[in-house]
């Protein structure tokens, strides 16, 4: 009897030619990565799965951090491997960092910059694909020096019905107060008055607020590796409708332009410019970059408000200094104590914190010769950047730094991008940050109880702060808070103080009360080593 030896060999030969061609792939893909990186610098001694669990996680401008000190990069990069084979080149150094912000990038978010979840912008509040068509050039007229003069007499009004609302009655008492909801309303409604021409009422505001907060933590629980979690973040009810709500409200502040624009002379707002721009392809498109740019006003700007001024209570020289200065008569805008305060809150803790991810269109060249190659995804921390070791003390908060000023001071501060894609706002939130803190500095003294936590979700906001609101500087000994601390929320423009979560925590002894936000950012880090 006769065998066929070839019908028993050929199905036995099938996992054998499969698990060979597999084998062949992953180290040819190794070999390709290895090829086209080795002149990017050194790979980050940490696992694949390590490097995706730290870049998700509401604490990753720390990890980076930590990673961009530990890694010799005399280039002024490093790589960073993610699961799948992706490969990001971290850049850490200022000059190179300016290169690759200034060349055109096509802006697209492949599988490798997709896992940067803890670093999306506030686009998870407009479904992400706000299309950002109005390029800088025809931008640029809402936000001139002569469109920003009108931002002082708005923060001005803002932050009157404020104080008569809310904080003259807390400055009487022994509230606590955190900081971060009085920015978000003052931010958000100035902003849409001086780009938009809209004026916001007090649920708009509010629901807005909530919604942005809404979509925020889906977006972090989407990014979770729990399967399950991020599914059902993915579905969530709760987060479609608070992005239908945010796009109601853009459509509002449309059609109110369409509806007033023949009686307004001066059609160079922001929202005229996006309603004349021929390059959007409908008006769902103009809707999203509206949306885009209330989310920020609420969340960068606001933030930046938020950390100068617990900043500033957790010390005090610094506070005297500056209210000094403006109660001496000195504009905001021309005040050097509070521009050098405000400057070093952006380096401590920029709102942008989580970085900026492009893809490069050509190669840029690296200070020891290499270069990063063409296609390459690359990131650009903004905290490690603004707290390189070139600064000396990089971790202290010192606005006397910018007296002395420096070419590597300005090098390393970038808090809203360069080139091309830069924040194309940046001069009505430099403007409104100025104002808003120098508004509180100059009317009230505050004095830190509990020191804010940097939580970096689409934003780096000051968690858990808590401060005492006070007309004038205490002199003797302050009697204990009440037992009911809330925080200030709700209609505070509106009208009364709206409870928020109680502050459950006990008012801190005078040595451990002058902690800053730096310090919050050093206790990240030592946490966050264990992970790393």
């Amino acid at each position: 009897m006769e065998v066929d030896v070839e019908s028993y060999a050929a199905p036995r030969l099938w996992p054998v030619a499969v698990t060979g061609a597999c084998v062949s792939l992953v180290v040819f893909h190794s070999l390709w990565l290895w090829f086209a990186y080795r002149h990017t610098g050194p790979l980050a001694p940490t696992s694949r799965l390590t490097n995706l669990q730290t870049l998700r996680s509401t604490s990753a401008p720390e990890l980076v951090l930590l990673l961009a000190r530990r890694v010799h990069a005399p280039g002024g990069s490093f790589r960073i491997a993610l699961p799948w084979g992706a490969t990001v080149v971290v850049v850490i150094d200022p000059s190179v960092a300016r290169l690759v912000l200034l060349q055109p990038s096509s802006g697209d978010r492949s599988h490798a910059s997709a896992h940067l979840g803890a670093y999306a912008c506030a686009d998870s509040a407009t479904q992400g694909r706000p299309v950002s068509k109005l390029a800088r050039a025809r931008a640029a007229p809402a936000f001139t020096l002569d469109r920003m003069t009108g931002v002082p007499s708005l923060a001005a009004r803002y932050f009157g019905r404020l104080r008569a609302a809310s904080l003259d009655q807390l400055a009487a008492g022994t509230e606590q107060v955190a900081l971060l909801p009085i920015a978000e309303r003052l931010a958000t409604r100035v902003a849409a008055n001086v780009a938009l021409e809209y004026e916001l009422t007090d649920e708009e505001l509010e629901t807005f607020l909530r919604n942005v907060t809404i979509c925020e933590h889906e977006h972090e629980a989407a990014q979770s590796l729990s399967p399950c979690r991020a599914l059902c973040a993915r579905c969530s009810c709760a987060a479609a409708r608070a992005r239908a709500e945010i796009h109601a409200l853009s459509w509002a502040i449309l059609s109110h332009h369409r509806a007033s624009k023949h009686s307004r002379p001066d059609e160079r707002s922001l929202v005229a410019l996006i309603e004349e721009c021929a390059s959007y392809a409908s008006d769902a498109e103009r809707q999203a970059d509206i949306s885009m740019f209330l989310v920020a006003a609420a969340g960068l700007t606001a933030s930046t408000i938020a950390w100068a001024l617990y900043d500033l209570a957790a010390h005090p020289e610094e506070q005297r200094s500056v209210a000094a200065e403006l109660r001496a008569g000195t504009p905001a805008a021309k005040s050097v104590a509070l521009s050098n305060a405000v400057h070093e809150s952006m380096r401590l803790n920029p709102g942008a914190a989580g970085g900026i991810h492009r893809t490069t269109a050509r190669a840029i060249p690296l200070r020891n010769g290499g270069h990063i190659p063409s296609g390459a995804q690359v990131f650009i921390p903004l905290l490690a950047l603004h707290r390189s070791p070139a600064l000396g003390s990089p971790d202290r908060y010192a606005p006397a730094r910018w007296e002395r000023g420096g070419l590597e001071l300005r090098e390393h501060f970038m808090p809203f991008g360069n080139g091309q894609r830069g924040c194309i706002a940046q001069s009505l939130a430099s403007a409104l940050a100025h104002e808003a803190v120098g508004l509180f500095v100059k009317h009230f003294w505050l004095e830190l109880v509990l020191p804010p936590v940097p939580i970096t979700r689409a934003v780096r906001r000051p968690e858990g702060g808590r401060v005492l609101v006070h007309h004038d500087e205490p002199t003797g000994p302050r009697a204990p808070p009440g037992d009911n601390g809330w925080a200030l929320g709700g209609a505070a423009l509106g009208g009364g103080v709206a409870p928020m979560q109680p502050a459950a925590e006990p008012r801190l002894p005078e040595s451990q009360r002058r902690s800053s936000s730096a310090d919050s950012s050093i206790f990240l880090v030592q946490v966050a080593s264990r992970h790393v």
